[in-house]
């Protein structure tokens, strides 16, 4: 009797050992836009699906201001993206985004962890600001100019709210790197 139950305790074993070997599906590998601006040790990086959606020109260079500048375009989902770190009192922050709750485009965004609001005049450009970090009384903010590349019937709202788009944004991950 012992040998029996020793027997099917095996068998068992086996089977299930057996049935953890087989192939898992391999996640995908996902393509990034990693923007650092070197002086600050700010670092950003956007994950995306090169099938769903493509990125081009991706640059970062000095505009002359403070940052450099990330700069980056879709021509299949019609945008073009510009950004840049800003750093400035959550109080000063908080008013602008009070000022700005008037604008016909104004909307308030969660990218994973990260909170924002967009805002804008036209059907052609839109203006996002994504808190990526509180720094005692101030915060470090990505500005992130949206702009439609060329006349289309849909407006930038509805272009930026693009499911792959928003994945996009929603992939977001910042760092201090120093």
């Amino acid at each position: 009797m012992k040998k029996k139950i020793i027997l099917l305790l095996c068998l068992f074993v086996g089977i299930f050992t057996l049935t953890g070997c087989g192939e898992t599906k391999k996640e995908k590998e996902l393509k990034k836009i990693t923007y650092l601006d070197k002086e600050s040790g700010y670092q950003t990086v956007f994950s995306y699906d090169e099938e769903k959606v493509k990125y081009e020109d991706v640059k970062v260079e000095e505009d002359g201001g403070k940052y450099e500048e990330l700069s980056f375009k879709s021509t299949d989902k019609n945008l073009e993206f510009e950004s840049y770190y800003v750093v400035s009192r959550a109080k000063t922050y908080n008013d602008s985004q009070e000022d700005r709750k008037e604008h016909e485009n104004y909307k308030e965004y969660t990218f994973g962890k990260y909170k924002g609001y967009s805002y804008g005049h036209s059907d052609e450009k839109l203006t996002l600001n994504i808190i990526l970090e509180e720094d005692g009384e101030d915060y470090i903010y990505l500005f992130v100019s949206v702009e439609t590349i060329s006349n289309t019937e849909k407006n930038i709202k509805e272009l930026f709210e693009d499911k792959d788009i928003q994945d996009t944004f929603n992939s977001l991950k910042f760092e201090k790197t120093k």
